[in-house]
């Protein structure tokens, strides 16, 4: 089914209070010339009938609510009301479109990586939400734009440095399938038990999932070919927040995680070598010694790989506790649903928090044919749920 959008309104939507003219220019950090120029997709799904008043009226009321919000919350969220200026700075010029329209389906809405990552985006939207229910005396949150500082940009950045120039030899273009599984507490629960060890103690739902749809994958790929010729790149997002001083609101990293992220053991090793030591060095005008010697160290273990896949956890974000002022989110989901036919990024995996208390929603972002061999994996199936209905 095609995406049928029907734009109802535009318009532009100010900080309520300007922005002061020092904070104009906003510098891009270190990290973010590092970070490919991806987008940034979340929607929250609300219900309607909670209410006996028209639906026109409900939506009408509600947008006002949003735009008065917006203003107030993008006071906080500066760089947010501007726009890119020379891939190097954001010209913050108070100016945000707010669009309403009618779809059959949710649209790819997105806000660039370049500007924020993740879990930044959810905190922006918990202070929007915030504002928007008269909640924010209770605990405003104030973003921290320390960044740039902790992590100067580098004004000639090389471009062999940069995540897209590891990416592009391994970057995969065809027929995008979108597949969304469903790990239930109780299957997280047996997989924690089958992962546990003397050397791997408590492992986390995040690292378990992980490393089971690695192995899955895996099996997938080497299906896909009668002679297996080498080895499979599985990189896997590492939040810096908790491992750099003082903490920044707005930090990330994607690191690598060698050959085969197969036991969770080997995916928690690798993620440890991300410390506070790495994150310190790659702060001050030395940071991009760092971020060169790291990507050229990738770049020899991508030289050998056959294929690439990328896994992103947007768990314990803490969007099903984002209340407008008129209910939590029925569902929330992080991939834009379209029926775009080519992408640069088939193969992609997106853990995002499942309604239920302590499940897990797996996105897949593959090629058709490698969903269609998933499709039939028995052993992926004794653990995860094919698409079932987020609204029971």
């Amino acid at each position: 089914m095609s995406i049928e959008i029907k734009r109802i309104s535009k318009e532009c939507v100010r900080p309520s209070s300007p922005t002061p003219s020092h904070l104009k220019t906003y510098k891009i950090s270190l990290l973010d010339q590092f970070m490919l120029a991806t987008g940034i997709p979340m929607i929250l799904y609300h219900s309607n009938h909670r209410t006996n008043l028209p639906i026109g009226e409900v939506i009408s009321k509600r947008s006002l609510v949003l735009r008065q919000s917006l203003s107030e919350t993008l006071t906080l969220f500066y760089p947010l009301a501007g726009t890119v200026k020379d891939n190097l700075s954001i010209q913050c010029n108070d100016e945000v479109h707010y669009i309403e329209a009618r779809a059959n389906k949710p649209p790819l809405h997105v806000c660039s990586h370049m500007i924020m990552d993740g879990t930044a985006m959810a905190s922006f939207l918990k202070a929007w939400a915030a504002t928007a229910s008269s909640k924010s005396s209770t605990g405003t949150i104030s973003p921290n734009f320390d960044a740039p500082s902790l992590f100067p940009q580098h004004g000639v950045f090389p471009k062999e440095a940069t995540a897209m120039a590891l990416c592009e030899p391994f970057i995969r273009t065809g027929k995008l399938a979108i597949q969304r599984l469903v790990f239930e507490a109780s299957a997280i629960a047996s997989l924690k038990a089958q992962a546990t060890s003397s050397s791997m103690k408590n492992p986390t739902r995040v690292e378990v999932v992980s490393a089971f749809l690695s192995k899955r994958i895996t099996a997938m790929l080497q299906a896909k070919s009668i002679i297996y010729h080498g080895p499979i790149i599985f990189a896997h997002a590492v939040n810096l927040r908790r491992r750099a001083l003082p903490h920044s609101q707005k930090l990330q990293w994607e690191n690598l995680f060698g050959w085969h992220i197969s036991l969770v053991c080997k995916m928690r090793e690798a993620i440890r070598k991300i410390d506070s030591n790495f994150a310190k060095n790659i702060q001050g005008d030395g940071g991009i010694i760092t971020v060169y010697d790291r990507v050229k160290e990738i770049g020899r273990a991508f030289s050998s790989a056959v294929d690439y896949v990328t896994i992103s956890s947007w768990c314990n974000f803490g969007l099903y506790d984002v209340d407008f002022g008129w209910g939590k989110p029925m569902w929330v989901s992080g991939v834009g649903l379209s029926d775009d036919s080519t992408t640069q990024f088939l193969n992609k995996v997106v853990l995002m928090d499942a309604r239920m208390e302590k499940g897990i929603e797996a996105w897949l972002l593959l090629g058709e044919g490698d969903i269609a061999i998933l499709e039939k994996d028995k052993e992926l199936f004794a653990f995860a749920s094919l698409n079932p209905s987020p609204f029971n």
